[in-house]
């Protein structure tokens, strides 16, 4: 049998030694707790700057957004006044081809010693009021479609 004297000092250093040993484990679960705090605090830093910079760039993105709407809304103003015009100018030769026509027929319908010193003049000069008419009406349908594709190639953004 063991002896208690040799009992005792057996215990004293089984007790250190457990001590010893919780202590270390102690340090090394504080090391670890440690790492974990700071790996937490660089994972919530990391997730405020991408918030942020997402924040950033989509603000960015509705400011270019809300440009090109703008952009977009003048230049379909810009077309509409255009076509508004184009219809007014055919409107206007329109009008205009009706009185040749109508100044074609009367010279036209002249007696040939009335004004005109002959036939002849009376009906050349009823000849080109009619192509007066005529140039003017294709005039008014050449600015309809050139302001038409101006707009077109505005609101497309083609250069």
């Amino acid at each position: 049998m063991l002896e208690w004297r040799y009992l005792v000092p057996l215990g004293i250093a089984f007790t250190l030694g457990l001590a010893v040993g919780a202590g270390v484990e102690s340090r090394k679960v504080s090391a670890r707790d440690a790492e974990i705090a700071e790996l937490k605090d660089e994972h919530h830093h990391l997730i405020d700057q991408i918030n942020r910079e997402t924040n950033e760039a989509y603000a960015a993105l509705a400011d270019k957004l809300a440009d090109r709407e703008k952009r977009l809304a003048a230049a379909l103003s810009a077309r509409d006044d255009a076509l508004a015009l184009a219809a007014n100018a055919r409107a206007d030769a329109s009008r205009l081809r009706i009185l040749a026509d109508n100044r074609s027929k009367a010279l036209r319908a002249l007696p040939s010693g009335s004004g005109a010193s002959s036939a002849g003049e009376g009906e050349q000069l009823a000849r080109c009021t009619s192509l007066l008419g005529e140039g003017a009406e294709l005039v008014g349908e050449g600015a309809g479609l050139s302001l038409r594709l101006a707009g077109d190639k505005d609101v497309a953004g083609v250069k």
